[in-house]
């Protein structure tokens, strides 16, 4: 029994992990007041939304930074 993608059992298991680990943490920005203030205040700029076009959700992959 191989494990995927030529990687070894161990490398498996620790993407595995780390993606779990990145998608629960992006779940966790999601539930934030400062990412539904931003996604609010995106939803309501025109020059936000000519940019990127409408209607804007919260779909795909959240990125953060502190200021």
């Amino acid at each position: 029994m191989g494990c995927a993608g030529g990687l070894s059992c161990a490398d498996t298991f620790f993407v595995r992990r780390a993606l779990a680990i990145f998608f629960f943490a992006i779940g966790l920005l999601k539930q934030t007041d400062a990412y539904k203030t931003a996604l609010a205040r995106a939803q309501e700029n025109p020059a936000v939304i000519e940019a990127i076009g409408s209607p804007i959700s919260q779909t795909g992959i959240v990125s953060a930074r502190a200021t």
